[in-house]
C-alpha cells in the first residue's frame, strides 16, 4: 500500500534545516535544525574520532564513524608504511590516501616506461590513464621491459583497486546506515515538539559550484572532497521517505540568500565562507548554518520573508 504524503497546515509551525558540509574538529557537520517551538538548535554530524559502539549508546543527530576493529587489523594494508603510534587516520584520510597509492603506483610505471622507452614513447603518455598503459603494452608487445613494467603496475593496481572498493562499500554502508537512523532521530525530535513540517532548501546541491580557494582553510572546510564524503543529497532523500512515516511534511524552499540575511534585522550582509560574521545591520554575532536553518523554518511558517530574501538578491 502507498503512503500518502502528508500535507501541511497553513497556519502550524515550521522546522528548517540548512544542508551543507562543513569539516569540524571532530569530523564533518553536515546539517543544521532549527526547531522554534522551543528555539533550540541541533547539529547533525559525521564523528570521524568515536567507533561506532551499541544501539542504546549511540547519541541522536550523530554517526559514528571512527576506527573500528577491522581498520586495526588491516592497517598495514591500508597503509604499508604505518607504525606503531602513528594512530590510526579517520575515514576520508584513508579514502584519500587509497586513491593517491593507485595513482602513485601508474605515475611510477609511467615514469618507468619513459626512461626505458626514451624517443620512441608515444606523446599521449604523458597525459594517459590506465587504458593508456594497456594499449601501451599491446604496441611494445615484443618489449620484454615494458611487459614487465606494466604486468607489476597491473598487479598492484589490482591489489589496490580490490582493496579500494571494499573499504569504499564498507564506509558507504556505514554511511547510509548513519544516516537512516538520524532521520529518525530528526523526526522523533520533531513529533515530540508538534512540528509537523519541516523545510529545507532547494537546490542546495548548486553550492557545490562555488569557487573554493584551495589555499584558504576556510574553504577548505567546505570543499567537495567532504560533500561527497558526507553524501547530503542522499541524506534529504532518505529524510523525505523517513518523514512520510511520521506524518511530517519535507518542504522546499527557494531561499537564496538564507545564509546572509541576518534574521534579526533581515540585513542582507554580503557573502562569506566564514562560520560567524557581524551583522552590518544590528552588528551581532551570527553563526552562519544556525541563521540560514532560523531564516528556512520562519520563510515556512511566513512566505513573504522568503520573497524579501529572493527581492533583496534580484536588487543587488
Amino acid at each position: 500500500m502507498e503512503l500518502q504524503r502528508p500535507q501541511p497546515k497553513p497556519t502550524e509551525l515550521a522546522a528548517g534545516l540548512e544542508i551543507g558540509w562543513r569539516r569540524t574538529e571532530e569530523g564533518i557537520r553536515f546539517a543544521t535544525l532549527y526547531e522554534p517551538a522551543t528555539k533550540a538548535v541541533r547539529e547533525v554530524t559525521i564523528d570521524l574520532q568515536r567507533s561506532p559502539k551499541n544501539h542504546e549508546a549511540r547519541v541522536p543527530f550523530r554517526i559514528d564513524l571512527g576506527p573500528t576493529r577491522w581498520e586495526k587489523r588491516n592497517i598495514l594494508s591500508l597503509f604499508p608504511d604505518w607504525k606503531p603510534g602513528d594512530g590510526i587516520p579517520n575515514a576520508v584520510e584513508t579514502r584519500m590516501a587509497l586513491a593517491v597509492r593507485r595513482d602513485y603506483e601508474k605515475d611510477t610505471a609511467k615514469i618507468l616506461l619513459r626512461k626505458h622507452l626514451g624517443e620512441r614513447v608515444p606523446a599521449w603518455l604523458e597525459k594517459t590513464g590506465s587504458n593508456g598503459l594497456h594499449r601501451l603494452a599491446q604496441e611494445f608487445m615484443e618489449d620484454a621491459a615494458v611487459q614487465e613494467i606494466v604486468n607489476g603496475w597491473q598487479k598492484k593496481n589490482q591489489l589496490i583497486g580490490a582493496l579500494v572498493a571494499l573499504y569504499f562499500d564498507r564506509t558507504t554502508k556505514r554511511i547510509e546506515y548513519g544516516q537512516a537512523q538520524v532521520a529518525h532521530d530528526l523526526c522523533r525530535y520533531l513529533k515530540e515538539k508538534g512540528i509537523g513540517r519541516l523545510v529545507v532548501e532547494s537546490n542546495f546541491l548548486a553550492k557545490v559550484s562555488q569557487q573554493h580557494d584551495n589555499e584558504n582553510l576556510v574553504s577548505l572546510k567546505r570543499s567537495q572532497k567532504y560533500r561527497q564524503f558526507a553524501a547530503p543529497g542522499k541524506f534529504v532523500a532518505v529524510l523525505k521517505n523517513t518523514a512520510v512515516k511520521y506524518g511530517i511534511v519535507v518542504d522546499e524552499h527557494e531561499n537564496v540568500n538564507i545564509t546572509r540575511m541576518c534574521n534579526y534585522c533581515k540585513y542582507l550582509n554580503p557573502a562569506t565562507e566564514k562560520e560567524k560574521f557581524n551583522c552590518e545591520g544590528c552588528g551581532r554575532e551570527i553563526k552562519r548554518d544556525q541563521n540560514a536553518a532560523i531564516n528556512l523554518s520562519r520563510s515556512g511558517s511566513a512566505p513573504e520573508l522568503a520573497e524579501m530574501a529572493l527581492q533583496a538578491g534580484r536588487e543587488e
